[in-house]
Parts: structure tokens; sequence; C-alpha cells
């Protein structure tokens, strides 16, 4: 099955042990059949690390960012075939400051496509490099975000961009005549915002006291500042501490790690 997920953290240079109490969760024994990357941002550049070639071997997200210093993560890995396995169609997917993750599919997306280039600008349309659904989703996103005004704005509102989301999944449920079984998640390095349909999505806050890391001598250190929130879509986690995000509904997290849902009367279910 597919998988994704977004970390936000308060502290950049504890990406990785701000990752390690979920080691189980983002430990993939099957690997990645289709690829894998990674999107996060470093001195306000957004930044991805793709590997477009299939693997059997486990994949650990802990041990991927071994070396990073980020305080907003995105990672996916594809479980099914999406075209050619190249850079072009692995995700997370870019353009300017916006990064995206996307699983699941789009059913009947190859019959509208010719239906979905004409909605997107001309400007954003040229940055499409693949032939994936995911990254067709992902521009038409960035569409609505400049229909609204908020395409380059960094301090987006979250209701804005929850609002070009779902208007984005709208569009192509009337194109294709019905929903689509997937989950997105979208972030511009200061908010970070996600909804799904049809397949798991949950998220777990954490105060990470018991973190510890070791100095340079080898002395234990702990982290008590560390807190960190975690978003997964693909797979149901059956343990204690996560809550299930209702169907439909935008969750945000902002870059103090608040969340926020696009209908004040939704609430996670958990």
């Amino acid at each position: 099955m597919d998988f994704c997920f977004a970390l936000l953290t308060t502290d950049a240079r504890l990406l990785q042990p701000a990752l390690e109490p979920y080691r189980s969760v983002l430990h993939l024994e099957d690997g990645a059949p289709h690829g894998w990357g990674l999107g996060y941002f470093q001195a306000g550049e957004a930044l991805l690390r793709k590997h477009p070639q299939p693997s059997s071997s486990p994949l650990d997200w802990v041990d991927a960012v071994d070396g990073l210093r980020a305080q907003i993560l995105l990672g996916q890995r594809r479980a099914r075939p999406t075209g050619r396995h190249v850079s072009e169609n692995t995700q997370p997917y870019r353009y300017r400051r916006w990064m995206f993750v996307h699983s699941g599919a789009i059913e009947g997306f190859e019959a509208v496509r010719g239906e979905v280039l004409p909605s997107i600008p001309d400007f954003i349309r040229r940055n499409i490099r693949g032939t994936t659904d995911s990254e067709h989703l992902f521009h038409l996103f960035l569409a609505f975000l400049n229909d609204a005004g908020a395409l380059d704005n960094p301090r987006v509102k979250s209701t804005d961009a929850a609002s070009a989301l779902s208007s984005t999944l709208a569009f192509f449920d009337k194109l294709t005549g019905a929903p689509s079984e997937h989950c997105c998640i979208a972030t511009n390095g200061h908010i970070l915002l996600a909804t799904h349909r049809g397949m798991p999505m949950q998220v777990t806050r954490s105060n990470c006291q018991t973190v510890i890391t070791r100095s340079a001598d080898n002395k234990p250190v702990s982290h008590p500042h560390l807190r960190a929130v975690l978003l997964t879509g693909g797979s149901a986690i059956q343990q204690t501490g996560w809550e299930s995000i209702a169907e439909g509904v935008v969750i945000s997290v902002d870059s103090e790690l608040n969340i926020s849902y696009s209908d004040s009367d939704d609430r996670p279910a958990g």
C-alpha cells in the first residue's frame, strides 16, 4: 500500500530524535516497490531527496533522515506502478516553496487528463515534469491557490489553503464522476495541511521529554523542549496516542504546532 507522512518538530537539529519514538510506524519491511522520496526545508529552501528505483530492502524513515536538519519533513513511498521509475514520477513534488505528497490514486485519471491541464495556468503547468495523477493533482492545487492570491504568500491563512485543497479534490470528483480513495499532504514551510478519503489518515502529538541523545563525550542528553506532530496516510496504526482524521476534513498545522480543522464542528474520531 502507498504510504505518506509529515513531521513538524520544534528543533531542526533534533529531527532524527523526534522521529525515533515512531520507528515502528516508519519502518516498512516490504521496502519501496516503486520508489520513495523525502522533502524538507533547510535555510528556508525546499529540498528533495528522490529514490525512484524499486527496492525490496526494508525502508526505515528514521535511518533515512540521518544527518538532516529540518523542522518540516515529508515522505512518500509508492506501492503501485505510476509509469517509468524516474525522478519525475517520484514524490514529493515541489513548486517554489510548496511541496506535496499523495497516496492512493485518481480513478479514471488518464481519461480526464486533457480536461485538467487547461485549468492550470501556463506558468504553473510548465513545472509538470512527469505523468502521474499525483503531480497533476498538486499543480491543480497550486492553480486554486493562485486564484485565491495565496500562491506566493508564505503566511497564507490555513482556511484559504484548506479551501484550495478541498476545491482541487472536488474538481477531480466532478471530472471522474466518482470520489477517489487517497491521502494528500502539502506544505510551504510555514503551514502544513492534509486530507484524505477512503484511506486511513492519523495524527499524533508528542512532548518528547524522554528523548535521549548522546553528547560528543557519550554522555546522555535529554531534550524536554522537543515537541512534534506526526501525520501518516495509507496504513492504519493500532497504537495508543493516535487520532484518526475524519474523512473530507482538512487538518492544518502551523509552525507553532497548533492544529486546526477546516470545519470547527469537525474533530478527529479516535
